[in-house]
């Protein structure tokens, strides 16, 4: 054979021979959606897990989010391996048992929400290990009497509750005089729908303020409700084709919480934002000391591409093993 030619046949079986080991790659690579550690999770992985965070119809943008989070769940469930951190299987249990008091339930239970009790039992130890990795991290966050106190002065109106009424009414097309209204706004069936259901809407509402009333009814209409006096019927008022009769029952004077009053609300939401705000940046510590890295763009890569684009992850995996 002459050179040439061995040369152009060699050419040729070189370039099949990528071609086909392109080709399987293609059809075989498992592409990988994130690092943690030494740990990586793959596509594969994802599809036996993924109905535990998405529906069927999820969006690209829900499913990149949806691996986020379980990401960053196995990054602080390494770091609870770290601390030492361990559940207990009564523990779990407890839980299990939340789902039905019979086995026959509990399973019942488990096929409404999709699950498998394994899955069920895996969701409730991540979770827990979770919540205990929060807890040892943020164990020394507190909120002094003094911080909720300037909270308090700097938010004064925030805790300044307004005038509130508890009244009935009555929304309808149909005419009533106003000894027929009030014999019905007195009786005890009030709202059983034998009274021109179709056309006549009843209601009891206890303590809203003017906006929430101004919600239900026109505007005009929730004005005369607050200034109105207690058990005075009022009506018809015809707005927006409708007519209004109301009562109102009880009245509520508007008036300023005491710090005292509320003291235990603003040191529970304080603490909770502190506690939020020192997690989230812990878990960015533990990102860039973690070996952290999300590859959601091979979602929509064909796996040849994300082979190539995981080739350093690969790498560092294989010398890692």
């Amino acid at each position: 054979m002459k050179p040439r030619k061995k040369i152009v046949m060699r050419c040729l079986f070189s370039l099949f021979l990528t071609l086909g080991i392109m080709v399987v790659i293609n059809q075989t690579y498992d592409p990988v959606l994130f690092t943690v550690g030494n740990n990586v999770e793959r596509m594969s992985k994802w599809n036996k897990v993924k109905h535990l965070y998405l529906s069927n119809d999820a969006s690209l943008q829900e499913k990149q989010a949806a691996i986020q989070q379980r990401s960053l769940e196995n990054l602080v469930i390494e770091q609870g391996k770290e601390m030492g951190i361990h559940i207990q299987d009564k523990d779990v249990q407890q839980h299990i048992l939340q789902l039905g008091k019979t086995k026959k339930e509990r399973d019942e239970k488990l096929k409404e929400m999709n699950l498998t009790e394994k899955e069920s039992i895996e969701n409730i130890q991540r979770a827990m290990i979770g919540m205990k990795v929060k807890n040892v991290v943020t164990s020394h966050i507190f909120v002094t009497k003094e911080e909720a106190r300037q909270f308090y002065d700097k938010h004064k109106q925030a805790f300044y509750v307004p005038e509130l009424r508890t009244l009935q009414y009555i929304r309808t097309s149909v005419g009533f005089d106003k000894k027929e209204v009030e014999e019905r706004l007195n009786d005890e069936t009030i709202y059983n729908h034998d009274w021109n259901a179709e056309q006549t809407h009843e209601e009891w509402k206890e303590l809203l303020s003017i906006q929430e009333l101004a919600s239900e009814v026109p505007e005009s209409v929730a004005k005369q409700m607050f200034q109105t006096s207690t058990q005075q019927l009022m009506g018809p008022i015809e707005r927006e084709g409708n007519m209004y009769w109301f009562r109102i029952q009880h009245v509520q004077p508007p008036y300023q919480q005491s710090f005292n009053e509320v003291k235990g609300k603003i040191h529970a939401t304080l603490l909770h934002e502190k506690q939020k705000q020192f997690y989230g940046n812990w878990l960015e510590t533990q990102k860039q000391t973690n070996n952290y890295q999300l590859h959601t763009d091979n979602l929509t890569r064909p796996p040849l591409y994300a082979f190539f684009s995981d080739i350093s992850v690969n790498v560092r995996f294989i010398i890692n093993l």
